[in-house]
């Protein structure tokens, strides 16, 4: 957090601007409050030359409009949003806490354990944004907040608005080299699958402290989204064979995120049977690795269908019902949680779902 700047804004719609969060190539985040009435919020403005791209503000409207409708206690929620703003800007709940980023760059990658409970609040999470018809298109660790309630998404209901792919901006790449699609790289059209593939460059990341793809440079990395395997050798092994089904070439191929909770529901109920020593790989592995053959077009792979199966179970049970806080993030854990994330006043946290399937988008 930092002072404002003389040319920083006072005021933005009815926020008061306090400080400034961080800022880059889009815009600027500012910690705002709201006029009268408690509680902080992130209130991020957009460049006005990135504005006047063609389509911006339409785009900005329809994803901001999306992205308010989101519900979920593992991502942020949209409290109000301007888009003919000179500055077009957006308003969101303030999260304080670390980002999956710094935490691993500070502290080193989570173990096993903690490494399903984060992936399982990510995939719910996800699960609501594409619920309300938004792809993330940027999801990385700096865009992943962890906090005493478990870890937040930010930053959804941006990224497509801000997308030059189709317009001419010199200078302009969206999302971050390494974490993009295969068809992000390629400029084709992405579905909710692009962020299933993120959310395995993530897990790479959060579990091993390494990246991927890793590249001398951005172009170098992206070539290695499109043309090579992710460098899975650190990520503990019982994470593998999902991490590389959710990090498959074709959108087609990654596993829909009923599978994934599946996936990640076996390993933390195995890994609470073995008590703290976290969930081991059981036989015969639950999802193949991704050279399995391909698909044909618009039916599941094969290895998809017995935890498919496994899925519906736990839903109709509701085993998979959350929501999960990472063990080491909560108050009282000395020094391995994060540094006592201060709530702010009039939480918007809100419960999990009574019930999974309304948390989750059809497959």
């Amino acid at each position: 957090m930092w002072d404002l700047r003389e040319d920083d804004p006072r005021k933005v719609g009815s926020f008061r601007i306090v400080a400034r969060l961080g800022s880059g190539g889009m815009g600027t985040v500012y910690l705002a409050e709201r006029e009268g009435r408690d509680g902080q919020v992130a209130v991020k403005t957009i460049r006005s030359d990135h504005a006047q791209e063609e389509g911006f503000r339409r785009r900005f409207e329809r994803e901001a409009t999306a992205a308010s409708s989101v519900r979920s206690p593992y991502t942020v929620r949209v409290i109000s949003f301007d888009t003919q703003a000179p500055e077009p800007w957006i308003a969101t709940e303030y999260v304080e806490g670390l980002s999956l980023r710094d935490h691993v760059l500070s502290r080193g990658p989570l173990g096993v354990s903690d490494a399903v409970e984060l992936a399982l609040g990510l995939t719910f999470g996800l699960a609501s944004i594409h619920r309300a018809g938004l792809v993330h298109r940027d999801l990385k660790p700096g865009n992943i907040l962890l906090t005493e309630k478990g870890p937040k998404v930010i930053d959804f209901g941006l990224a497509y608005a801000t997308d030059f792919s189709h317009a001419t901006h010199t200078g302009v790449v969206l999302g971050t080299p390494g974490y993009f699609s295969p068809e992000q790289v390629q400029g084709k059209p992405v579905s909710s699958a692009s962020d299933i593939f993120s959310l395995g460059a993530v897990l790479t990341f959060a579990s091993s402290g390494e990246h991927a793809f890793r590249g001398a440079t951005p172009l170098t990395a992206q070539y290695h989204v499109v043309h090579e395997d992710p460098k899975l050798a650190d990520v503990p092994e019982e994470l593998q064979d999902l991490i590389a089904a959710c990090m498959a070439k074709k959108p087609q191929e990654r596993p829909p995120v009923n599978v994934i909770l599946a996936q990640l529901t076996s390993l933390r109920s195995y890994g609470h049977k073995r008590g703290r020593g976290g969930p081991r790989r059981t036989s015969p592995r639950p999802v193949a690795d991704s050279t399995a053959e391909s698909p044909t077009a618009g039916a599941p792979p094969r290895r998809w269908l017995a935890l498919a199966a496994s899925a519906a179970a736990l839903l109709a049970t509701g085993a998979l019902a959350g929501p999960w806080i990472l063990p080491g993030y909560g108050p009282d854990r000395g020094a391995s949680s994060v540094s006592r994330a201060r709530t702010p006043a009039n939480p918007t946290y809100t419960p999990a779902p009574a019930s999974v399937p309304d948390d989750l988008p059809p497959d």
